[in-house]
């Protein structure tokens, strides 16, 4: 359905000249690519939008369009091509003043550095994008960097931080209605329980992440749920 109206939007745009929804409707229909990981229509369509709005001059849609490449290429393989297009939006935001295109692209420099080994930098970056956030008072953006600063400390072994991080996100993610980010707090202070071998509380937060997926009919996610829970029965 999304991509269908995506389609439609470019379509209908087209036949009566209007650049800014081709544009749109091509960043739309990359994410939904995206989000289906049909990776080599998502970077087509990515790119596509990019052009578009260089040739309407909208720069913070460039900005969105950059992070979407950055993403695109951390996602199929996780190098230095990612930093390059965040860079660019990081360049392209701060000239334009757009502190929310600043605050995303420094993140998701960020989350490349994290999943490359690269800790230090990939802590600094979230640091600096969660003082934007919080200068926006951006709950949601800082529920996000918060949960990313928890799986750092994760990846590196310190669950005491982790779990301190990812339950100072948890109420931000309830504030907002994000069932999906509140399934996904519990999820993982569930796995820090478990590797700290805290099984009950382990047990009794994956349960909770379980409902949520139920309640929203995440196929996916209640797999993964179900996995995470039987992980702790192997142990």
């Amino acid at each position: 359905a999304a991509q269908k109206l995506s389609r439609d939007v470019i379509g209908w745009s087209s036949k009566i000249s209007y650049q800014k929804g081709v544009a749109w409707g091509n960043f739309y229909l990359g994410r939904t690519y995206y989000e289906t990981a049909t990776m080599d229509s998502a970077v087509y369509y990515f790119n596509e939008s990019l052009s578009g709005f260089k040739i309407i001059s909208d720069k913070c849609a460039e900005v969105q369009a950059y992070c979407q490449l950055g993403n695109y290429y951390r996602r199929i393989d996780c190098n230095d091509s990612s930093i390059v297009f965040y860079q660019q939006a990081i360049s392209l935001a701060e000239k334009i003043k757009d502190s929310s295109g600043i605050a995303e692209s420094i993140y998701g420099a960020g989350v490349t550095l994290a999943q490359l080994g690269k800790y230090s930098e990939a802590m600094e970056r979230y640091i600096k994008a969660l003082n934007i956030r919080e200068g926006m008072n951006d709950k949601a953006g800082i529920a996000s960097v918060l949960n990313s600063i928890g799986v750092l400390f994760w990846y590196q072994g310190d669950y005491s931080n982790a779990l301190d991080f990812f339950l100072k996100a948890l109420p931000l993610r309830t504030e907002v209605n994000d069932l999906q980010g509140v399934s996904y707090q519990y999820n993982n202070i569930g796995l820090v329980f478990r590797d700290i071998k805290e099984y009950d509380k382990a047990i009794a937060n994956l349960k909770k992440s379980w409902a949520i997926k139920i309640q929203l009919n995440d196929r996916r996610g209640i797999s993964n749920s179900l996995m995470n829970i039987g992980s702790i029965f192997l142990l």
